[in-house]
């Protein structure tokens, strides 16, 4: 749906600088961020998956997929080269977003998620088996990346929250599909208000986050330090053969 409905955000997560037919996955992909913001075309792709871009966007292997330039340029003729601000002054337009943070933010949300997938994995093999072969792990390096896989949810929305609004721009509401007249620049729905009032905002909201991120670690950490709860033995069934739990919740 991304690629139907914002191609240049699609593009811009892989730095696809000129349409390409069968278009790679990069893993990993080098530049300063002038290159990446000016010059699209001095990027350098270093890690590639073949055609994995294009099965992404459409299912298929050979699919054309719309580069940052060519989507730039169509933008341009389709929408104009210039916008009309809330000051009521004309201001040309890029409508490449900036593709550092667009390509990196996109990558560090798929790794940060993938902490929460090896866990699974990890505890499904280590707690494996049934019955009286059913085990615990006592293992340290599997504790310890417990709890370093905590936040990585949390750190993957956040990239992920970051990767939608600046693969968006220049837009607040991208063109519908639908009906192009639907739009919105960030240009012309920025706040008219005194940059002092936007500021006060701003530390008021990061001082209420700050204070329940607080409550919320400290919650976390004395859950951490209890310890899961051990499996109870009814003492009037003590002396019954029957297999004891592994753990419960």
């Amino acid at each position: 749906i991304m690629f139907k409905q914002q191609p240049m955000k699609m593009a811009s997560a892989e730095a696809l600088c000129e349409t390409e037919t069968g278009a790679s996955f990069s893993i990993l992909t080098i530049g300063g961020p002038d290159a990446f913001a000016e010059q699209c075309g001095d990027v350098t792709h270093l890690i590639e998956v073949p055609y994995v871009t294009s099965f992404l966007a459409t299912h298929t292997f050979d699919a054309t997929l719309q580069g940052v330039d060519d989507l730039n340029a169509q933008y341009k003729e389709e929408f104009g080269e210039t916008a009309t601000n809330i000051h009521g002054e004309e201001v040309e337009v890029d409508y490449r977003p900036n593709l550092f943070v667009t390509y990196w933010s996109f990558r560090l949300m798929m790794g940060l998620a993938a902490f929460s997938g090896i866990l699974a994995l990890w505890a499904l093999w280590v707690t494996r088996g049934k019955g009286e072969n059913a085990r615990t792990t006592g293992s340290k390096a599997f504790q310890w990346f417990a709890v370093l896989a905590i936040p990585m949810p949390f750190l993957a929305n956040s990239a992920g929250w970051v990767f939608t609004e600046i693969g968006r721009q220049p837009w607040v509401v991208h063109p519908n599909p639908d009906d192009p007249t639907v739009r919105l620049m960030t240009l012309q729905g920025v706040s008219a208000h005194p940059s002092w009032m936007v500021l006060a905002s701003l530390v008021a909201f990061t001082l209420v986050y700050g204070v329940l991120a607080v409550i919320w670690f400290r919650m976390m950490q004395k859950a951490a330090l209890k310890g899961a709860p051990l499996p109870q033995r009814d003492p009037e069934t003590e002396e019954l053969d029957t297999p004891t739990l592994s753990f419960d919740y």
